[in-house]
């Protein structure tokens, strides 16, 4: 749970990948944010892949390109497999997970907790790399700035989900009442929900 930047993209030309990881590298060196290079190769069964090159029922998928991670947020990924589409290695590790081979493809960054300056500084980063790099660049911000750049409207958004965040897990450690003994999780979902319910008002 949390306000989270989720993103899509395609390496407008492979040979530029090398530039946008130095230029991603600078900018995160004068930021004091963590950043490294990756280049790895993910075994993925082939029906979680279908777009990528391999034969078998095992696909060798490289990732290549950099992550980094601005203070109090997730790790942001900027990596692409042989295909040039954006992708992470969580995705790629969890590609049986996902209902839709596609979701491979779609990276997401929580910012909850690093909030609106460094949501904004991603969201700025994204646009800035469309430009010069990404091509069918898609994002889904549940800050909504990508889309109207209004930092009041984001702040709001912060501030009501943490409003959120605070309630349920005020509600779940101040909970005094029984708890299900057979460990069903089916029976804790159902606890969780009516405790929720119970703190926020039907």
């Amino acid at each position: 749970m949390g306000l989270t930047l989720h993103y899509s993209a395609r390496l407008r030309r492979p040979e530029q990948l090398p530039e946008l990881c130095d230029e991603i590298a600078d900018i995160c060196e004068s930021l004091h944010w963590p950043c490294r290079p990756v280049d790895m190769t993910f075994d993925v069964e082939a029906q979680y892949v279908p777009g990528e090159s391999g034969d078998g029922k095992v696909k060798q998928v490289p990732l290549r390109g950099v992550v980094f991670t601005p203070p109090e947020c997730e790790t942001v990924s900027l990596t692409f497999t042989p295909t040039w589409r954006l992708s992470s290695a969580m995705n790629l590790m969890a590609a049986d997970l996902f209902s839709d081979p596609e979701w491979v493809y779609s990276v997401h960054v929580k910012t909850q907790f690093a909030g609106p300056d460094v949501h904004i500084a991603l969201v700025k980063l994204l646009k800035y790399l469309e430009k010069k790099y990404l091509d069918d660049v898609e994002v889904n911000d549940e800050g909504d700035y990508w889309e109207t750049e209004d930092r009041a409207l984001l702040e709001k958004n912060f501030d009501t989900l943490t409003h959120y965040i605070n309630v349920v897990a005020d509600a779940l450690e101040n909970y005094t009442g029984p708890v299900p003994g057979d460990g069903n999780p089916q029976s804790l979902a159902d606890l969780i929900e009516k405790i929720l319910r119970e703190k926020l008002g039907g």
